[in-house]
C-alpha cells in the first residue's frame, strides 16, 4: 500500500498503519531508511529512487519496501553469541591461567593446602570450559542439519542416576543433591545424550539457587499424553522465573530477567530441548519467580 509514495506520505501512511515508528536510519549512498516498528516487532527497509536527490528533493519516490525482521534478529544475535561466548571462555580462562601461573613460579610461597585449592579451582574451571565448549559444538552440529546420532540401549534410570549425580561437579559450589527413583525405570536411550541433558539440567539447578542448597531429583513411572513413560524431575529452590520469562526458556541466547549477574550464554535450555527430542522425549519447565523452578523430562518408558 505504500509502494509509489514519497517517504513523507509513506511514513504518515505507515504511522497510520501502525501507530510506532522509530528508529529511523538514513544511508545517503544507497537511498536506504530502515524503519522499526515497536508493535509488531517489525523492521522494514525502505529503498529510494534517485538517492542523490534525497536532500535537495526531501521526498524521492518509494521504489521497494523488505521486511527484514529476521535477517536484522539474525545479525543481532550474532552479534550477542560472539560477545557472549567471548566473555564465557575469557571467565574460566583467567582463572586457569592466574592460578597455574602462581603454582609455577611461586609454589613454595603456598601451603600444601592452599595449593590443592588452587588445583580444585583449574579443575572446576576446567569443567566449565569444557562445557563451554560442548555447548558450541553442539549448536554448531544442531545449525548444519546434520542428524544427531544416537545408539540406544536400555537404561535403568534408577542405577544410571546415582553414578551420574556421583560424578556431577557443579560449577562453583556443592549442592545438597537428593535423589528418590522407583525401581526399574528403564527406557531406551543413547547414554551419552542422556549425560549432557541431565548434567545440563543440574547445572542450572545448581547455578540458580544459592550455595549448600537441595536439588531433588524424582524419577517415577507415569502415564503422559497415553503412553507409559518414566518422568524424570529436576527442582531447585532458586530464583525462578516468572511467566514471561518462561514462555521464552527454550529460545536461544534468551536470558531471564532474574538471571542478573549469573554467568551463561542462553545455550542450555535449547540444547537440552534438541537433544530430548531424538530420544521421543518431551521437556517442560515450571518455575515461580523467588520459588525456585522444576524441569520436567517425559522418556518412553520400556516394559521389563
Amino acid at each position: 500500500s505504500i509502494l509509489g509514495l514519497s517517504f513523507v506520505e509513506a511514513k504518515e501512511k505507515i504511522i497510520s498503519l501502525h501507530h510506532v515508528v522509530t528508529n529511523h536510519r538514513l544511508q545517503k549512498s544507497v537511498g536506504e531508511i530502515t524503519i522499526e516498528n515497536k508493535i509488531n516487532h517489525k523492521f522494514i527497509k525502505l529503498n529510494f529512487a534517485n538517492p542523490d536527490l534525497l536532500n535537495a528533493l526531501g521526498s524521492p519516490n518509494l521504489i521497494s519496501a523488505i521486511d527484514i525482521t529476521e535477517e536484522y534478529n539474525l545479525d543481532k544475535m550474532k552479534s550477542y553469541f560472539m560477545s557472549a561466548a567471548s566473555h564465557e571462555l575469557r571467565t574460566p580462562l583467567s582463572s586457569i591461567c592466574g592460578f597455574s601461573e602462581l603454582l609455577m613460579e611461586s609454589r613454595n610461597d603456598f601451603s600444601l593446602s592452599e595449593q590443592e585449592q588452587m588445583i580444585k579451582s583449574i579443575y572446576t574451571q576446567s569443567n566449565s570450559l569444557a562445557a563451554i565448549v560442548s555447548q558450541l559444538l553442539d549448536v554448531t552440529r544442531i545449525d548444519s542439519g546434520r542428524e544427531i546420532k544416537t545408539t540406544p540401549v536400555q537404561i535403568n534410570l534408577a542405577e544410571f542416576m546415582p553414578q551420574l549425580i556421583q560424578q556431577f561437579h557443579p560449577l562453583e559450589n556443592t549442592h545438597d543433591i537428593q535423589l528418590a527413583s522407583e525401581d526399574n525405570c528403564t527406557i531406551m536411550a543413547d547414554e551419552e545424550l542422556l549425560s549432557r541433558i541431565f548434567n545440563n539440567l543440574l547445572s542450572n539447578a545448581c547455578k540458580y539457587s544459592a550455595p549448600k542448597s537441595k536439588v531433588l531429583v524424582n524419577i517415577r513411572h507415569v502415564v503422559f499424553d497415553e503412553q507409559k513413560t518414566v518422568l524424570t524431575e529436576i527442582t531447585d529452590d532458586g530464583i525462578g522465573m516468572d511467566k514471561k520469562d518462561l514462555d521464552n526458556v527454550f529460545e536461544r541466547f534468551f536470558r531471564a530477567e532474574t538471571d542478573g549477574k549469573i554467568q551463561g550464554m542462553g545455550l542450555g535450555l535449547p540444547i537440552v530441548k534438541e537433544l530430548v527430542e531424538p530420544l521421543a522425549g518431551t521437556i517442560k519447565l515450571t518455575s515461580k519467580k523467588g520459588e525456585g523452578t522444576t524441569a520436567s523430562i517425559w522418556l518412553p518408558a520400556v516394559d521389563k
